[in-house]
């Protein structure tokens, strides 16, 4: 995923261990950090200059603590050197670092969406419709729009639920009993196994 990249990322230029100990010791700034970050993957345009991501203070006067030294020497020293800047405690990093995130998951999409259509009975599909929260990403549009060109991509309002709406609108319309709808059940499901005369406490 973009957030694990983003996550290697960090972990060049601060360290593994840095990275656990504020898993471990800021859960709720680290948390957020990443939270911010799935924003702005959504948000960021595949053609703008710089992308700036928050960082939780707190997080860095702790790395300034524990390497003394500053931000700006810290990255000066990694292979991000004057690709990535701290600045007003956001991470600013050029267009190509950012979409280098991308790379890697939104190749496998593509080559996925390519297999399929080298099915020859979808050989004359004309639209691709994109859903779920990833599809929010204006980058990722881009690519897909690139990778395709002769073909409408389609992005529906409210497409973070959109499978969902549309499984319940084909369970209302073909009933219980319908070829369209092939399973009402999760692919993995687990099972507990009660022992006789077991007791449930509420």
């Amino acid at each position: 995923m973009v957030v694990e990249a983003y996550k290697q990322l960090l972990t060049e230029i601060v360290g593994a261990s840095f990275l656990e100990y504020c898993f471990l010791n800021y859960n709720g700034e680290y948390i957020e950090m990443f939270r911010i970050f799935k924003e702005k993957l959504c948000m960021a345009k595949a053609k703008q200059y710089l992308v700036r991501i928050s960082i939780a203070p707190v997080l860095l006067r702790k790395l300034r603590e524990d390497v003394n030294k500053s931000t700006k020497e810290i990255i000066s020293k990694s292979e991000f050197a004057g690709k990535i800047h701290l600045s007003s405690g956001k991470l600013q990093m050029t267009s190509d670092v950012f979409l280098g995130l991308f790379e890697a998951v939104v190749g496998r999409i593509i080559d996925h969406i390519y297999n399929i259509l080298q099915n020859p009975e979808l050989c004359n599909v004309k639209s691709i419709i994109m859903v779920g929260i990833f599809a929010n990403s204006q980058v990722l549009q881009h690519m897909v729009k690139q990778a395709f060109p002769y073909i409408n991509v389609v992005i529906p309002t409210d497409n973070n639920v959109a499978t969902l709406i549309g499984g319940v609108i084909c369970g209302h319309e073909y009933g219980r009993n319908s070829e369209v709808v092939s399973s009402r059940f999760e692919k993995f499901v687990k099972f507990f196994k009660l022992k006789k005369n077991c007791t449930i406490s509420k």
